[in-house]
């Protein structure tokens, strides 16, 4: 019998293409948390009552609890991302990716600590101990981001953190008015964002004081290259823990472009979405390749001619061949 006091919230923001991948996380979630109680707040718009029942079927055969938030309107009044998505229609980042910035505002006030879980992540083992250790008062925790340099640089930042996965301390935000905070810096950088609101949370969040996750809980895919990589994109600081993270993965990210839901993705732990896919409504679901035919003989003939330029030892040194990208410890 569970404990009603182990309540662990959980926030993901969805929309109706994205229905199929959170029920896989949401399955991975309640499959290794089966002690606690996990009630999962999903932010979304304009979500039909099939696609809430399709996820209410999930959370019914975990005993968990699911609860909807319908942020049309607050979307809808919100004059800097209106201003986005104008000029952003046609690009890969949907709207959807904005979300997690309205969350001290959207739940209930009654809760003081929400984990933020993006839709292309799984759930591999107990959140409980991340839970209960919480914040100590502090506005965030997160995990840094593989290849931070640039992005620290073109930031002016000491750090930059990846916001696939957050540790909300929703009192502070909401005491700090962060989500004003954001959508006035969103105001005023909206073309200069690469990650967008990656891009936005970190100026704004380094401000305060933070917590640096040991990165198990947010096993990005660069942790899982072969040492020529790792260390290339890893900062020295956490090569170590970082090769802990990857032997014992607590929330996997996968931030490629390319998601285990497509054919050609190559991550090493692709099969551990499709486990839990395949216990889902949508394990027949069908594949399909990210990349266009066309796209695909270019980065062949682009990885033929490297590979006539490795003959040279310095430059073989300096690009390593990428299909041993992958640390072969796995």
């Amino acid at each position: 019998k569970k404990n009603m006091n182990n309540e662990i919230h959980i926030v993901c923001a969805t929309d109706s293409n994205y229905i199929p991948y959170c029920g896989v996380l949401l399955t991975s979630i309640f499959e290794n948390n089966k002690e606690e109680n996990v009630y999962v707040h999903i932010l979304g718009t304009a979500l039909s009552v099939e696609n809430k029942m399709a996820l209410y079927r999930v959370k019914d055969r975990y005993n968990q609890e699911v609860i909807f938030y319908d942020i049309d309107d607050v979307i809808a009044h919100n004059e800097s991302l209106k201003q986005w998505n104008e000029v952003n229609k046609t690009a890969s980042w949907s709207i959807a990716t904005f979300y997690r910035l309205f969350v001290a505002d959207v739940l209930p006030t009654t809760l003081n600590q929400v984990l933020y879980l993006d839709i292309d992540t799984i759930v591999c083992g107990s959140l409980k101990e991340l839970w209960v250790e919480g914040l100590g008062g502090r506005a965030i925790g997160w995990v840094i981001d593989g290849k931070p340099e640039p992005n620290m640089k073109r930031l002016h930042l000491t750090n930059y953190f990846n916001a696939g996965v957050l540790l909300i301390n929703l009192d502070f935000w909401r005491k700090h008015q962060i989500q004003k905070r954001c959508m006035d810096y969103l105001a005023l950088h909206w073309q200069d964002l690469q990650y967008v609101d990656q891009d936005v949370i970190n100026p704004i969040l380094q401000e305060y004081d933070y917590k640096e996750l040991h990165p198990k809980y947010n096993v990005i895919s660069y942790f899982f290259l072969c040492d020529s990589y790792y260390k290339r994109f890893i900062p020295q600081k956490y090569w170590e823990v970082g090769r802990e993270a990857m032997s014992n993965p607590i929330i996997i990210h996968y931030i490629s472009s390319v998601k285990p839901w497509h054919k050609d993705c190559d991550h090493p732990l692709k099969n551990e979405w499709l486990k839990y896919l395949r216990q889902t409504e949508w394990r027949d679901l069908k594949m399909t390749n990210k990349r266009t035919v066309l796209l695909r003989l270019r980065l062949l003939i682009k990885e033929c001619v490297k590979d006539i330029a490795r003959l040279i030892p310095s430059i073989r040194e300096a690009h390593p061949n990428p299909k041993n990208r992958w640390y072969s410890g796995l």
